[in-house]
């Protein structure tokens, strides 16, 4: 498997003052990016009068790479003062960066919540969070995280993960591979897109991990329209068909909300920490799931892009 820098797409200087105007107009007239219907109304009129040229920025993932860098949105690290030490405490220290990528993730698509987790935010904070630094969550801060397909084991998860990188002190890399991009066998491939075991809810899921029934067999690769894609999480996967992974622990909860069939969902995500982003957003976009991202922290800003069913 070849590796390479990640496509990068540079928003023009009119681009980026489009948005920065509608977040702060959006900004001061909400004060906050928690979850609202008149808020979500809000972003979804002014996303959809976007001109061609920040449209053409986000427009669907077109290589096999499975992602891009959208760079030009600066960060003032001053201003964006000290690292949360959890999700909780954030709050609205960061709502604009919320709303800027709740813009993005509308253009692209459709953003989703999880109901159970961080009161149902449309944006979640990634920190790095005291108890939780082993932990393969986006709240550990001394393991890498396994390469993993976002939520994998949810079959109404988000096809595009954004990520919105606020913080990176020292220089970590993030590494995501596409499976377009492997040498695999006939045999391969075969074996890999039998259903034999399944994916199981990570820890910040304990209402799905108390799923009372046999969760099903899901396969590893499947095809779409644009080609073999990518369901991946060997953390959560058990060896043998068993309800619950060896050493897994509970942590929140969370249900899908639902999700319009005729655009693809996004999930957006702000993450903070001194090596890794601070905030993220997930959408459901137009190419499908091709990617699994790790990296030296753990919460590598990478992008899940994908628009076919997933089983």
């Amino acid at each position: 498997m070849s590796t390479a820098a990640a496509p990068a797409r540079q928003l023009d200087p009119d681009s980026v003052s489009e948005l920065r105007q509608a977040t702060e107009h959006i900004h001061a007239e909400f004060g906050t990016s928690a979850t609202t219907p008149a808020l979500l109304k809000r972003i979804a009129t002014t996303a959809n009068a976007f001109g061609d040229g920040l449209r053409h920025h986000c427009r669907p993932v077109d290589t096999d790479d499975g992602l891009f860098v959208l760079r030009g949105l600066d960060i003032d690290d001053a201003a964006a003062g000290p690292t949360p030490d959890s999700w909780a405490t954030a709050g609205d220290s960061g709502a604009a960066h919320d709303i800027t990528l709740l813009l993005l993730a509308t253009v692209m698509g459709n953003p989703i919540a999880w109901e159970g987790q961080q009161d149902g935010r449309f944006v979640h904070n990634i920190v790095p969070s005291p108890g939780h630094e082993t932990e393969q969550t986006g709240a550990s801060s001394t393991v890498l995280l396994s390469p993993h397909t976002e939520d994998a084991f949810h079959p109404g998860r988000a096809h595009l993960l954004m990520l919105g990188c606020m913080r990176n002190h020292d220089d970590i890399a993030t590494t995501a591979a596409s499976v377009r991009k492997t040498r695999l066998s006939e045999r391969d491939v075969r074996t890999l897109t039998r259903p034999v075991l399944p994916i199981l809810p990570d820890d910040a899921y304990a209402e799905a991990q108390g799923y009372a029934e046999e969760p099903p067999p899901v396969p590893a690769l499947f095809a779409s329209e644009d080609g073999i894609t990518l369901r991946f999480d060997p953390a959560y996967t058990p060896s043998t068909r068993r309800t619950t992974p060896t050493g897994a622990r509970t942590g929140g909860s969370g249900k899908n909300w639902p999700v319009s069939p005729s655009r693809s969902a996004s999930l957006p995500v702000r993450s903070w920490s001194s090596t890794t982003t601070w905030s993220s957003t997930a959408v459901f976009p137009s190419r499908p799931a091709t990617t699994a991202p790790t990296g030296g922290s753990s919460a590598p800003p990478s992008a899940f892009p994908g628009a076919a069913p997933a089983p």
